[in-house]
Order: structure tokens, then C-alpha cells, then sequence
């Protein structure tokens, strides 16, 4: 939790999953399922987020034993961005 988020919704404190531990916590998801909503889900978050800390996801993913995973999906996304441009 010391990563969460707190947004104000409706005058309440909400706390929200950062963008690296939902991440991290999909790999796991797709290392479990092989689930496609999994691995768009990340996907869409890296395309989304403007900052990640890269090194926090990198350091989880190789403890969790997704890193390749990780790797394999940043790959598909930069030839993805690379065919667009």
C-alpha cells in the first residue's frame, strides 16, 4: 500500500492501485491464465501512462518470475508504436 494512490471522490478518500503494481499484479494474471484481456490490459496501461517507473516494474516482475513476459509485451509494443509512426 505504500504505493497506492488517494483521490478525492465525492468528498470521500479513495485509495487506487498504482499503474506499476497493476501491472505487475496483471503479469501475474496472465502468467496464471495467458489470458489476451490480460496482456491488452497492459498494453493499454503502458500506452496510457505518461510516467512509469520502470526500474520498480523491472525489479517485481524478475522477483514475481513474469520479467519475460514484461519484456515480451514492451517489445510488441514499441514494434507496434514503430509501425504507426
Amino acid at each position: 500500500m505504500k504505493r497506492k494512490i488517494v483521490k478525492k471522490i465525492a468528498g470521500v478518500d479513495v485509495f487506487l492501485i498504482s499503474p506499476e503494481d497493476l501491472i505487475l499484479r496483471k503479469l501475474l494474471w496472465y502468467k496464471e491464465s495467458e489470458s489476451d484481456r490480460q496482456s491488452e490490459d497492459i498494453e493499454s496501461i503502458f500506452k496510457r501512462q505518461k510516467k512509469l517507473d520502470m526500474r520498480y516494474i523491472r525489479k517485481w516482475a524478475q522477483k514475481q518470475s513474469t520479467f519475460k513476459i514484461l519484456e515480451n509485451l514492451l517489445k510488441k509494443i514499441l514494434r507496434q508504436n514503430v509501425r504507426y509512426s
